[in-house]
């Protein structure tokens, strides 16, 4: 970099200041020096503050012609992807014009420019919210549908996203508000009929949900009482597993492996707010129909044996959460099952239990042993 002319003529023009100025020259390049030096440090500053609070940053025309020329061939690019079946690329196209619209805008003063960014960026954000529902990437869809709702507050379509991703998440009162909204925004408008009729038959899923909710509640309570997945005898067997008793029942001569152990300073952790989505993730991946006919099947196998029941679920389970273990950052293990079970478990009981991630729990535990 040094020996390039521009660079050179530089160095060559301070050299003949500091032999003609002396001292008093180079304190003055020096002075020069520390206040561009602070100016890029506060331009920097400033930079990193707008990325950290998400704040769009101003760009001039030019730039921002070109950034909504890219997203608008990234949402073309997903809508062709989407009519195809492509759901994950579709997903991957609109992901990236999302990226590349919501960190710009033009002046405040400048509101037809805004006006366009902000329609294109509320477009993208409501087929990428689609495409996460297909995925079902609940949360995802649910991030995405807010942002378009922020953008455009009265737009139904946004509000029905969101009612969907809620749905997919089990939040089934809140997806019902969304409807609502979705109502709301739909008078005057000349599909509203059209609007209605969908927002009925989303209401329609929802009372089903909520009735096949009560319905595996009850079972899974009968089931309870019947096998004695709530008794002494399994809370006898958990703390058994976590003294790490290896004390052998009579007439067994199979010594027992010794349970895993997870040093506290060393185990992965989660937040509360981390384990309700992983929970919600587990939920999603347990109500597969195969796995039900596993787990029922199961149940037959062993004869309704209880023990021989849950000795063999964290077989069957295995397969269904790898990709849920390797995407947390848990080993795609029996021990990475163990680690996770025990991150949720700082939240499921002692001082730091949290109501919501208990209830997600709950629904877990519902939809491993009874859907």
């Amino acid at each position: 970099i040094l020996e390039e002319p521009a660079n050179q003529d530089t160095l060559h023009n301070l050299r003949r200041r500091l032999d003609s100025g002396g001292e008093a020259a180079a304190e003055e390049l020096l002075k020069q020096y520390d206040t561009q030096r602070a100016l890029l440090l506060e331009e920097r500053a400033k930079e990193l503050d707008a990325e950290r609070s998400n704040e769009r940053q101003i760009a001039d025309v030019e730039t921002l012609a070109g950034l909504m020329n890219w997203a608008q061939k990234c949402k073309k690019d997903g809508t062709v992807e989407w009519e195809q079946g492509n759901w994950a690329e579709a997903h991957a196209s609109w992901r990236q014009a999302d990226e590349t619209l919501k960190r710009y805008q033009a002046p405040s003063r400048d509101e037809s420019a805004n006006k366009l960014i902000f329609e294109l960026h509320a477009a993208v954000l409501k087929n990428l919210s689609q495409a996460c529902i297909k995925l079902g990437h609940w949360s995802d869809a649910l991030e995405a549908a807010e942002s378009a709702i922020e953008l455009q507050p009265d737009d139904h379509k946004a509000w029905f996203r969101k009612a969907c991703a809620l749905e997919g998440i089990g939040r089934f009162d809140e997806a019902e508000e969304a409807l609502q909204q979705v109502d709301e925004c739909a008078v005057g408008r000349a599909d509203r009929e059209r609007v209605s009729r969908d927002t009925q038959a989303r209401r329609a899923r929802l009372r089903t949900h909520r009735e096949k909710e009560e319905a595996t509640g009850r079972r899974m309570l009968d089931r309870a009482v019947q096998s004695g997945v709530f008794g002494s005898s399994r809370d006898d067997k958990l703390a058994q597993d976590e003294t790490g008793s290896n004390e052998l029942p009579k007439g067994d001569t199979k010594k027992k492996p010794k349970p895993l152990q997870l040093p506290e300073d060393t185990r992965k952790k989660l937040t509360a707010e981390g384990a309700q989505d992983l929970l919600q993730e587990l939920t999603a991946a347990y109500m597969d129909t195969g796995f039900q006919q596993q787990i029922f099947k199961l149940a037959h196998d062993v004869k309704r044996d209880k023990t021989e029941f849950l000795a063999n679920l964290k077989k069957v389970a295995l397969p269904l959460q790898k990709p849920i273990l390797e995407k947390w950052g848990f080993e795609p293990s029996p021990h990475g099952a163990q680690e996770m079970t025990r991150a949720i478990a700082d939240f499921t009981r002692g001082e730091r239990a949290n109501a919501k991630v208990k209830a997600c729990a709950d629904q877990t535990t519902m939809a491993m042993y009874c859907c």
